[in-house]
């Protein structure tokens, strides 16, 4: 099963996208496997993060501070996917992780 979600970004920044995957997850019906998250654009990324505000500064702060100034070379240091267990219905993410999409 393939679904495209689009997603409205205000520029660079990190946005939440967890509660949009978990709800395309149940409505698959789907209790096991491997869920994959891509992004299209040239300029995002996929990562999981403890999605607090410091720690959204801590990397967008750690970003800007890269000797290379170039947002296509900036975004080559993060995945544009990743693959996330399912069990059970749930992803398995960290205690405190959400998927989000980086926008530079």
């Amino acid at each position: 099963m393939v679904t495209l979600i689009t997603l409205e970004s205000c520029g660079k920044g990190v946005y939440d996208i967890t509660p949009r995957i978990l709800e395309i997850v149940k409505k698959s019906g789907k209790n096991d496997g491997v869920v994959v998250v891509s992004s299209l654009s040239p300029l995002t990324a996929i990562i999981t993060i403890e999605y607090e505000s410091r720690l959204l500064g801590d990397l967008l702060k750690l970003i800007d501070e890269l000797p290379v100034k170039d947002p296509y070379l900036q975004i080559s240091l993060f995945p544009r996917s990743i693959a996330l267990p399912l069990v059970n219905g749930d992803l398995e993410l960290g205690s405190f992780q959400q998927v989000a999409l980086l926008d530079l």
